[in-house]
């Protein structure tokens, strides 16, 4: 979810806690259904209380949680200052997609039904509260959300010219989760269900700019229907470990940074030479996580590598053919807001893997197993006075580098960069500018006869949170030698996302 970028100015009583509560909800972007991050309660959060004067169609708001932490439960409770009845909300923000992975926490708040409802501009979601019957089930312990992602893209200058230059597509997300605690079953639990649908020619810009060794949208598949996600997930040890057992997105837990998710380019997250069950091909998984020491992770998971998103199986997990990860990470606490998040990790496959080599060779090799490794790194730098840690208003960098030993992947070594401002203009305080690199690098056992060159991609974005429901991304993405070859394009775009 995304905050409105209408920012009324707060009653006297509210004003020590309304910029802390702009902070908590800022960085949550109208993006299809929080897949998820794909990805259900893995964050610490802070425990903070505030008032609210919202209608209930303002109690779904939700706080973004730093990765690579167990979730636990962000708290809202003090008492109306009208004297009115108030209702108590907890909420699990649905999971983010492939191209938005941030981990759902939950989040309290407190709303009073008996306010006048706010205008339509202000409302969380598109199609509104229903009369407070959404309150009611997210009290009862179940959330629902729809979530429609519309891009189109097109190519303005280089690539393949007998391509059409121009592709669109439309992405809808429908999840359901469900609160063991809030249910009255037992603490700590969470079920979630994801249905996905895709409709366009998610390809077909790609085939215009040229074969890049990185798609040019998250989005890139050919049209969809499926269970992208079922999945349960337990916490226990007050919230420092848990373990997660279902089918979801690897990219959801692994190798992968919040700050990176709001390009559109696929290839910031994951980076290309890891072959990951991630869209649009989850794959059954097994996930489990220590936190020895606040702000630290230990995290490990194993998934099957034979990929088809379609099916609901065991994708070979059981057969042999796995992929296993491992990763930890550090969140200082020392820095204080200007905390950042640093993670290692790496990856070992048991699925025979061809071996890298020249299209002459008549008779390639095949390895018994793959593997390599990662480092991701996100660090604020500058942030304004009312942020209270790396989500609030400011700039954001980031850096990702990825290995893979090149006599078994086309795609050897990638690094990253970028950076992310948030709220950079007056009165658009959760709004996003963003530009990132990333540079690609093919193996050289390819020979003459594959990509011969590195690729460079450039990209730059606008994030407009018109609405807590509705936000616009425009985008421009540069390509110098693309899929390894001499040749350059440019592309741009745009990116629509309404919550329902």
């Amino acid at each position: 979810m995304i905050t409105t970028t209408s920012h009324a100015k707060a009653p006297a009583a509210l004003k020590p806690c309304d910029s802390l509560l702009k902070q908590m909800t800022r960085s949550l972007r109208l993006e299809p259904a929080k897949y998820i991050r794909t990805l259900a309660c893995t964050a610490v959060m802070s425990t903070t209380s505030f008032p609210d004067t919202s209608a209930s169609d303002d109690i779904l708001s939700a706080q973004t949680s730093p990765p690579g932490s167990s979730a636990a439960t962000a708290a809202a409770g003090s008492s109306a200052t009208d004297g009115s009845a108030e209702t108590t909300v907890t909420r699990q923000t649905p999971p983010t997609p492939h191209f938005k992975k941030k981990h759902p926490v939950k989040v309290t708040a407190t709303g009073k039904p008996d306010i006048p409802p706010k205008p339509w501009s202000q409302w969380q979601q598109m199609t509104g509260d229903w009369g407070g019957t959404r309150t009611d089930w997210v009290n009862e312990g179940s959330l629902w959300e729809l979530v429609y992602t519309g891009e189109v893209m097109s190519r303005i200058s280089g690539g393949d010219k007998s391509e059409d230059d121009t592709s669109g597509l439309g992405n809808a997300d429908l999840t359901l989760t469900l609160d063991t605690g809030s249910l009255g079953w037992w603490k700590g639990g969470t079920f979630f269900v994801y249905l996905q649908n895709l409709v366009g020619d998610g390809n077909a810009i790609n085939d215009a700019v040229g074969g890049p060794l990185a798609p040019i949208s998250t989005l890139d598949a050919d049209d969809f229907t499926q269970l992208s996600a079922w999945y349960y997930q337990q916490q226990f040890c007050g919230g420092a470990c848990r373990i997660k057992a279902g089918k979801h997105d690897a990219n959801s837990e692994f190798a992968g940074m919040d700050i990176t998710g709001d390009n559109i380019n696929a290839g910031f997250s994951p980076p290309a030479n890891i072959p990951m069950p991630t869209f649009p091909d989850p794959a059954l998984g097994f996930v489990a996580e220590v936190d020895p020491t606040s702000g630290t992770y230990i995290r490990a998971g194993i998934y099957g590598a034979d990929l088809d998103g379609k099916k609901n199986g065991d994708s070979g997990l059981f057969d042999g053919d796995s992929i296993s990860f491992l990763e930890t990470g550090w969140t200082p606490a020392a820095m204080a807001r200007y905390a950042g998040t640093y993670s290692i990790g790496g990856w070992y496959t048991t699925l025979e893997t061809p071996d890298v080599t020249p299209d002459s060779d008549p008779d390639p090799g095949v390895s018994d197993d793959n593997y390599g490794v990662y480092v991701m790194l996100s660090q604020p730098v500058y942030l304004e006075a009312s942020a209270t840690d790396a989500s609030g208003q400011g700039l954001q960098l980031f850096f990702e580098y990825s290995w893979a030993p090149e006599s078994r992947n086309p795609v050897a070594e990638q690094w990253a960069a970028g950076a992310v401002y948030t709220g950079l203009f007056p009165s658009r305080d959760s709004d996003l500018l963003g530009f990132g690199v990333t540079y690609i690098t093919p193996s050289d056992d390819l020979g003459s006869n594959g990509p011969t060159r590195e690729q460079t991609n450039l990209e730059l974005f606008y994030i407009a949170n018109l609405t807590p429901w509705l936000s616009i991304q425009p985008d421009v993405q540069w390509v110098e030698n693309v899929g390894g070859t001499d040749e350059d394009a440019t592309v741009i775009g745009a990116r629509v996302a309404i919550t329902f």
